[in-house]
């Protein structure tokens, strides 16, 4: 009856939110139509061809970050798949190139190709065939990081991205927000979202809210802005609400710590009036961050505030790692040494599948090579988006720094890249980011090499 209930639930509000969401790319597209009609005289045809890209993408974004319709990401790549088929018949028959420009993702991609890489070789030769499953699976993670840079590549689809951000993170917030009043999750008084754990969700939420901002003070439009805007202010609260303080440490550290990287690399002048409002911001963000994570430590038992068995937890995969240096215990067996071998005494909790800390949880399991392959990765990222930032839109290099610094603190205190709906909202950010820096006005484009020769 519990089960059935709670089905039943989840799938009346997401079939009322996804006809929400479809109704309303309907009805922009529609607006699109009747404004061009009138001054161009075109079909309705062409008008929906002109807003395919952003429909699309804006639905991706929806299902990644909402994680509904139920299977997800296999409604992800079949619309993908057939947008791709209606794409390379557009190119062949414009005579366009099939693939946008691999320039600026070049360095990210080889960061991949080192990460996943060496997993894939450390589980080889471990000989764990369970380890390599894992490490494919950790790679087929970034598969939203392609498709959304494919789509932003070839498309202006700015408009599909807010909106399908925007949606999915208020639907995961209504979900949340209903399984709290009818008490659907195991600890009653945190915030789930769609989300296993209300750990998780915070990690969403600072992945997503520096991009709906974003967005809204971006936007020209008074309605839009507004709501983007208001979503916003609702993801502050919701992370209020799952208690946790990776979240809240990760929201007050990635926020200040991009604008400082932003300030001291960005060529693209900042006016006074913004970098007033960006101070205003971080003192907020000092504030709020602070104390909520005040509150929640006081609420909290002594063993608790230094967070329960995670310092056994990071002890026991500290003498895994000295045991095995090199390769590690392998991916799929952290649990099994864990509660085996390297078990501590007088624990509590026997559920944990790592040890709430990627740096160490690499070192552990896939040992220096792993560690090292994932550290590649990340300059690989880093350097990625801040050499094409300091050229570009200060704005969306704030965001985007924010997201990938919030992830990676978070990092250090819970799973994050190596679980799948994070690691897919994460990639799809970063995807989206370099599309659109890549994508430079020629002038910006001019100025920069008179720059480099002037230089030189």
């Amino acid at each position: 009856m519990y089960k059935s209930l709670k089905g039943k639930t989840n799938s009346y509000i997401f079939y009322i939110l996804r006809l929400f969401v479809v109704l309303f790319h309907f009805y922009k597209a529609s607006i699109l139509f009747k404004t061009i009609a009138k001054k161009r005289k075109i079909g309705m045809l062409s008008s929906l061809k002109n807003k395919l890209p952003d429909l699309v993408l804006g639905f991706l974004f929806f299902a990644i970050i909402s994680q509904r319709p139920e299977p997800y990401f296999s409604f992800v790549m079949w619309i993908f798949l057939l947008f791709l088929i209606y794409d390379v018949y557009r190119c062949h028959k414009l005579g366009k190139p099939y693939v946008p420009n691999l320039k600026e993702i070049r360095v990210i991609i080889g960061g991949m190709a080192i990460f996943y890489g060496a997993l894939i070789l450390d589980s080889l030769l471990i000989g764990d065939m369970g380890a390599v499953r894992k490490a494919i699976d950790y790679m087929c993670y970034t598969g939203p990081f392609f498709m959304v840079w494919w789509i932003r590549s070839k498309y202006t689809s700015d408009e599909g991205a807010a909106w399908g951000i925007a949606t999915g993170i208020l639907a995961s917030c209504v979900l949340g927000i209903w399984h709290l009043h009818i008490h659907l999750r195991p600890i009653v008084d945190r915030l789930y979202g769609s989300y296993f754990h209300p750990n998780v969700f915070a990690t969403a939420l600072t992945t997503t809210s520096p991009m709906t901002a974003y967005f809204s003070v971006r936007s020209k439009k008074g309605a839009p802005k507004a709501l983007l805007a208001l979503c916003t202010v609702v993801q502050i609260i919701a992370l209020y609400f799952t208690y946790s303080r990776g979240g809240y440490l990760s929201f007050i550290a990635g926020f200040p710590l991009a604008v400082f990287i932003v300030v001291m690399t960005a060529r693209t002048k900042i006016a006074s009036r913004v970098k007033k409002g960006l101070i205003g911001f971080i003192i907020l963000a000092l504030i709020l961050g602070g104390g909520a994570l005040y509150i929640r430590q006081d609420s909290l038992s002594a063993s608790q505030k230094l967070g329960g068995e995670r310092i056994q937890m990071r002890t026991a995969s500290m003498e895994m790692w000295k045991e095995h240096k090199f390769l590690g215990v392998g991916l799929d067996n952290w649990q099994e040494n864990y509660y085996g071998k390297y078990k501590p005494a007088r624990i509590t909790e026997f559920d944990n599948k790592q040890p709430h800390n990627m740096t160490i949880y690499f070192l552990a399991t896939s040992g220096l090579l792993g560690f090292l392959g994932y550290y590649a990765f990340l300059c690989s990222v880093f350097y990625s988006v801040i050499t094409i930032g300091r050229r570009g839109n200060p704005l969306l290099y704030i965001a985007v720094l924010c997201v990938l610094l919030a992830f990676y603190i978070h990092g250090w205190l819970d799973q994050t890249i190596i679980t799948k709906g994070l690691s897919r909202i994460y990639f799809a950010v970063l995807g989206y980011y370099m599309a659109v820096m890549a994508d430079l006005p020629e002038k910006i484009k001019n100025r920069i090499r008179s720059e480099k020769d002037e230089s030189l």
